[in-house]
């Protein structure tokens, strides 16, 4: 997908993937992570609960969530970035550039030390 083609080659970020929500955080209990990407929607554990879970366990990685929307009306997707701004450090609702990523990675993880996101 984007993320990997955007990510595989880039001298500064090492890169992992998950198939799924449950699978990711798995592998974020058995390894620390700078970042984590995830979509909103997802089969199974979606986005937003990922994310949730993971705040619950103490896990305060910085996280972008993407989407699409899902299968209803396309206007749903922005609804679904709405959402997610209050869980996640930030959002890229797609079609987004690879420069888009990028820009939205750099600014999540210069940012990884302030607490300006409080997860109650």
């Amino acid at each position: 997908g984007l993320l990997e083609s955007a990510l595989k080659d880039h001298p500064d970020y090492k890169t992992t993937t998950a198939k799924n929500g449950q699978e990711a955080l798995k592998k974020q209990s058995n390894e620390h992570f700078d970042l984590i990407i995830t979509d909103i929607i997802m089969p199974g554990k979606d986005g937003i609960q990922l994310i949730d879970d993971l705040r619950k366990s103490n896990i305060n990685t910085p996280v972008i969530a993407i989407s699409g929307g899902n299968n209803q009306a396309d206007n749903d997707a922005g609804d679904y970035i709405d959402f997610a701004r209050y869980f996640a450090n930030e959002t890229l609702a797609k079609p987004f550039s690879k420069e888009d990523l990028l820009s939205t990675i750099a600014l999540v993880l210069s940012n990884k030390n302030s607490d300006f996101m409080q997860y109650l």
